[in-house]
């Protein structure tokens, strides 16, 4: 099997002396496996799918609510069809826990903004993606108070859906 066809193995055994970095492996390209290493990012792939899709689809923690606020805005204003799942941030290592005590998820996604000094209710691009919500053209759904978690990155674009390890977020995205 020729290198551009080999199947990466960040597992597989190497000699002592060939340990290599994961920015210097022969990645598949980016099209196929977006990542974020050696100069490449996932938002370079899923952003500019979603943007030329006709129905997007976005399922991703609330943490993400920002970048999807900036996608809401660069999409064309005609576009419809757009559906997005939120889900839950799973916080093990932090002292706060989001979603515990029984409060509802919009409070919850409340908090979460208003601790990070960001007032959900005062940014123009907010503004413009809940008139989007009003208008039909924007689908939205989460778990509310049903006590399920979710916890996923899943986004379907025309030409593409990514799912795995990246969040919605600048570090998801970007780094």
């Amino acid at each position: 099997m020729g290198k551009k066809n080999r199947q990466i193995d960040i597992f597989e055994q190497a000699e002592p002396s060939a340990v290599r970095r994961l920015n210097d492996l022969d990645w598949p390209g980016p099209d196929r496996f977006p990542l974020n290493v050696a100069g490449r990012h996932v938002r370079d792939r899923v952003i500019g799918d979603l943007v030329e899709s006709e129905s997007p689809l976005i399922v991703a923690g609330y943490a993400a609510i920002d970048h999807i606020v900036g996608l809401l805005a660069q999409l064309p204003p005609d576009r419809t069809g757009i559906r997005l799942m939120f889900g839950s941030e799973p916080s093990p290592g932090r002292p706060e826990r989001y979603g515990s005590g029984g409060r509802p998820f919009p409070k919850e996604v409340q908090d979460y903004w208003l601790a990070r000094g960001i007032s959900p209710t005062l940014s123009l691009k907010l503004i413009q993606a809940v008139q989007r919500l009003e208008h039909g053209d924007v689908q939205a759904r989460y778990l509310g108070d049903s006590g399920a978690r979710l916890h996923a990155k899943i986004y379907r674009g025309d030409h593409a859906v990514t799912l795995g390890s990246s969040n919605f977020t600048q570090p998801g995205l970007v780094s």
